[in-house]
């Protein structure tokens, strides 16, 4: 069953608020991740062991916020376009439980278990 207009439009708005409110922690993350000031503060090898990891840590968060971020982008352009809520990988619809849980789904429940098990991923994707 094809998705409403009262759902794509209830959808669209969820896209958008998480792509603004992502595109605010992404910038809060690139502020916060100065710790190259935290390098003159280094007294010892395990406290600059310690900036190092931090660094890391927030590159590796910020990467996933940018990952969700570009997911929620190419879920509106679909949208945009009229191919949203059909799956990238098998062409059918994408249930509407699905796509409220997870708005920036490309593919249905079944090519994603199998995506990510190709892939090996220990995460789950959108």
């Amino acid at each position: 069953m094809a998705l409403t207009q009262e759902q794509l439009l209830q959808l669209r708005g969820r896209l958008q608020d998480r792509g603004t409110e992502l595109r605010d922690i992404i910038q809060r993350e690139l502020n916060d991740a100065g710790h190259d000031s935290l390098a003159g503060q280094v007294h010892d090898t395990g406290e600059g062991a310690l900036a190092d990891q931090l660094v890391g840590l927030d590159v590796a968060i910020a990467e996933i916020d940018t990952q969700e971020l570009m997911d929620t982008r190419a879920a509106l352009d679909r949208l945009e376009e009229g191919r949203y809520g059909i799956c990238i990988g098998c062409g059918v619809e994408i249930g509407f439980a699905r796509l409220e849980s997870q708005p920036a789904a490309a593919r249905c429940i079944d090519c994603q278990k199998r995506f990510e098990a190709e892939r090996g991923a220990e995460t789950p994707r959108l």
